[in-house]
């Protein structure tokens, strides 16, 4: 049997092979101890991922199993978990001389919660979270998506105790660099659709530009089916009434510019009833008469042909500290129940270029 005698290109060839390949298969792995070392050190909060996959030839990675815990509290409902992520390089861009990536996030829970204990409390995104993912990907984003998401707000100290959620949520934002339609003033798009408690339909359309300073948007929103005993909890938790029956929507269109806000807020309820005092809750003279007036009011101020209550509340300021017509949304609930009704729906009312403070001319020094 012949022997295969290599040269000595052949045999540096052969080993740079061998070391790319074990590269290769160790780079993974290398990857995954350095993002978990980076979660653990977050303040307050420790990370850990349970696998990466790299696809080197076409610059994409997986990322399975990202979970983010409070440190010392408690350990039934983590901050974040995603069952899946995929963040890869968009080859047009880069065709097109930008460098920059898209991410799909699959399956993400986000899980807020107010405890009686301050350790078991996860109300805000720390701190540093922004500042670890800039780390982890450092490729800025142009694109991404949401599927089947799901967001929790859980009081645990309320009496009673209550959980607001939204589920199957998804999301496309696209050109978040602005990549393309560089002349549009609002380049970015967001679009969300999700579900509201049990049968609640949301949907969000906004355009903003996400590198502007103060944030500039466009942006109108609908919720749409809620059935009002789906709340009972948070409404005897903050309002102390029950609903026994009712339905409710909402619709919203806000625009801000150079740090100036306009919009409004048209809630509108349906066939609401008040639950009135009985006689086997525990409950004293105060509650009892709230809950009447609430009963009342809610009669009077209905539209009796259409047997539904509604107010457009307008909103207009600055964008940190925005003033909230309440007399305007006494005005048309009014004027709903007595004259005229409210049409559901967004009504495409508000225009980002209605918003934009007006040029002042310069003056001209006199002569």
């Amino acid at each position: 049997m012949k022997r295969i005698r290599l040269g000595r290109w052949s045999k540096v060839l052969l080993i740079l092979v061998v070391l790319l390949v074990a590269a290769r298969a160790a780079l993974p792995y290398a990857i995954k101890s350095y993002a978990n070392k980076i979660l653990a050190g977050m303040e307050g909060y420790t990370g850990h991922i349970d696998d990466i996959d790299l696809h080197l030839w076409r610059g994409a990675a997986d990322v399975v199993g990202l979970t983010i815990r409070k440190r010392d509290g408690q350990k039934t409902f983590p901050f974040v978990s995603v069952a899946e992520a995929h963040a890869s390089i968009q080859w047009k861009e880069l065709v097109r001389g930008r460098v920059v990536s898209e991410a799909e996030v699959r399956s993400p829970k986000l899980n807020f919660v107010l405890a009686p204990d301050p350790k078991d409390t996860q109300t805000e995104v720390p701190q540093d979270l922004r500042d670890i993912l800039t780390r982890l990907m450092p490729i800025r984003l142009n694109r991404v998506a949401i599927r089947d998401g799901e967001i929790y707000f859980r009081n645990l100290k309320s009496e009673p105790k209550f959980s607001v959620y939204a589920k199957d949520i998804n999301l496309d934002a696209t050109n978040l660099r602005n990549t393309r339609d560089r002349g549009d003033t609002l380049p970015a798009r967001v679009r969300i659709t999700s579900k509201f408690m049990k049968d609640a339909k949301f949907k969000l359309n906004m355009r903003l530009d996400p590198v502007e300073k103060p944030l500039e948007f466009d942006m109108d929103a609908e919720l749409t089916g809620l059935d009002l005993k789906d709340l009972n909890d948070f409404m005897r938790a903050y309002a102390e009434i029950d609903v026994e029956r009712g339905q409710a929507d909402l619709f919203t269109e806000v625009a801000t510019s150079e740090g100036t806000l306009k919009g409004y807020v048209k809630p509108m309820l349906k066939d609401v009833d008040v639950l009135k005092w009985k006689k086997d809750k525990k409950e004293g003279l105060f509650d009892a008469i709230w809950e009447a007036i609430a009963g009342t009011g809610a009669e009077i101020l209905q539209n009796q042909p259409k047997d539904s209550q509604a107010a457009k509340i307008p909103i207009e300021g600055k964008l940190d500290n925005p003033d909230i017509g309440i007399f305007e949304a006494i005005g048309s609930i009014l004027r709903h129940a007595l004259f005229r009704s409210l049409v559901p729906g967004v009504e495409d009312s508000i225009k980002f270029r209605d918003v934009k403070p007006k040029q002042q001319p310069k003056k001209t020094a006199g002569l």
